[in-house]
């Protein structure tokens, strides 16, 4: 459960699954950014993360974004194209996403 500086609680498997959902997309971790106070999706996709891959996702999470309450709007994306597995702790021994090291592995940039 996310728990957002407002206080209002939701659950990012809900918006990691719609991520997921879009072509090129493996795996995307959302989490709240208490330094910024907004939502964060971590993308990981196949192929070259380019310009024209970011804003297709961009849109997508656009479009889902219409479709959820304020408090649970994706703000930021970090989007990458490594290799996740239990070597690199990417992911855990049973092979689920290690949430806390991807969130630490790709840490929100201050633009």
């Amino acid at each position: 459960i996310v728990v957002t500086t407002s206080g209002h609680k939701f659950q990012p498997e809900l918006l990691e699954r719609r991520i997921n959902a879009i072509a090129q997309v493996n795996c995307a971790v959302v989490y709240h950014c208490d330094k910024h106070q907004i939502n964060v999706a971590i993308v990981n996709v196949t192929g070259t993360p380019d310009a024209a891959l970011v804003r297709a996702i961009r849109a997508a999470v656009d479009d889902i974004n219409a479709t959820i309450p304020a408090y649970q709007k994706i703000t930021r994306l970090t989007v990458n194209n490594d290799t996740y597995s239990a070597a690199n702790q990417l992911l855990t021994s049973n092979l689920k996403i290690n949430r806390s090291r991807i969130i630490e592995q790709y840490p929100l940039q201050d633009s």
